[in-house]
C-alpha cells in the first residue's frame, strides 16, 4: 500500500480545515442575526408599553446647573436617558448613564449648562420617546 505525498496530504488538510471554518462562520453568522432580530423585537414591544414625564425642571445660574425630575410612567425601564439641550447656535447631548426604573421618580443633575438655552429635551433608548421642557 502507497501513502500519500506529505504535500497532498497538507492541500487536504488544509482544504478540510476551510471547509470547516468556513460552515462554523455560517452558522455563528445564523445565530447572531436570530439573537439581534430578537432583541430588535423585544425592544420595539417594550418601548410600545413605555412612558415617561419631565415632573420638573429647574436651572441655577449661579451654579450653571440643570435639575430635571423624570417620572417613569409605566412597567417598563427606560435605559440611555439623555438630556439634549437646544441653544440658538447649537445643540448639546449630554448622556446621563443611568436609566429610568419603572414607574419611579428619580433627579438628573447636568453641570456646566450655560444660560440662553430656549429648550430641553430627554431622550431615551426607546427612538420615538422623547419630552420636552422649556425648563425654567
Amino acid at each position: 500500500m502507497k501513502a500519500i505525498s506529505p504535500l497532498v496530504a497538507a492541500v487536504l488538510l488544509i482544504a478540510i480545515t476551510l471547509t470547516l471554518a468556513g460552515m462554523v462562520a455560517f452558522w455563528a453568522a445564523a445565530l447572531v442575526r436570530g439573537r439581534v432580530a430578537d432583541l430588535e423585537n423585544q425592544t420595539l414591544e417594550e418601548c410600545m408599553q413605555a412612558d415617561f414625564s419631565i415632573y420638573s425642571c429647574s436651572y441655577d445660574n449661579a451654579t450653571q446647573r440643570m435639575t430635571l425630575v423624570l417620572n417613569n410612567l409605566r412597567s417598563v425601564d427606560l435605559h440611555n436617558i439623555t438630556v439634549w439641550i437646544f441653544y440658538p447656535e447649537k445643540i448639546e447631548a449630554r448622556p446621563t448613564g443611568r436609566s429610568l426604573p419603572a414607574n419611579y421618580y428619580d433627579v438628573y443633575k447636568v453641570e456646566n449648562v450655560t444660560a440662553g438655552y430656549t429648550e430641553v429635551a430627554v431622550r431615551t433608548h426607546c427612538p420615538e420617546l422623547e419630552r420636552r421642557s422649556r425648563c425654567a
